[in-house]
């Protein structure tokens, strides 16, 4: 809540300014309708944010021996593929992480069908391993996660939202590319706002 001019959150800590970074479904349920509505195009604020997608994790026990890191595809429950360990620097040879996230229609079928996540974990397995062509070697550890706000749809101009009068900064993946660097984009972005606006350094 604004009070004088601050922020006032948990009716007791007051803040010049507020960075939420949070998805817009979640904002509608703690701010003003208004506040949001000036703070973003209308086609934004009525738009289904909740787009699940499935993220699938796995390390194996050596390489796949793919040449390329990254991979979006077409006609399947997989939508991007990424070598992980292309990130940093790993011993050649040695366990290499893969994640593969899936399409939003495929996800939503699938928990609405009441798939576990090691029925997802199995599913996306052996999709994975059809989408390379190879045979996967040996699963050291996997992990399955259900990202309710997996869509980038609503990528913003300048990364974020910033209303100067109420000092309101909107951040988040969904501002910027969807992805978890374009979380962090969008809160540097943000941030600057915010910085600039305090006329700090």
């Amino acid at each position: 809540a604004r009070q004088g001019g601050r922020w006032l959150l948990n009716g007791q800590r007051e803040f010049d300014a507020v960075v939420a970074a949070i998805p817009v479904a979640t904002l509608l349920k703690i701010l003003p309708a208004q506040q949001i509505q000036e703070l973003l195009p209308q086609q934004l604020v009525s738009a289904d944010f909740e787009k699940l997608r499935v993220s699938y994790s796995v390390v194996f026990e050596s390489s796949v021996g793919m040449p390329w890191h990254l991979a979006f595809t077409e006609g399947s429950p997989i939508s991007l593929v990424l070598n992980d360990s292309s990130r940093a620097a790993v011993e050649p040879g040695g366990p290499e992480a893969w994640v593969a996230q899936t399409s939003t229609e495929w996800a939503l079928a699938q928990v609405q069908a009441g798939a576990s996540d090691a029925d997802l974990a199995e599913a996306l397995h052996a999709e994975l391993a059809r989408l390379l062509g190879v045979e996967l070697p040996t699963r050291l550890d996997y992990a399955v996660s259900r990202w309710w706000y997996g869509d980038g749809d609503y990528k913003l101009d300048g990364g974020c939202a910033w209303k100067p009068d109420l000092r309101l900064a909107l951040a988040g993946d969904w501002c910027y590319n969807g992805r978890v660097e374009g979380a962090w984009l969008s809160g540097h972005f943000a941030a600057e706002k915010v910085v600039e606006a305090l006329g700090v350094a």
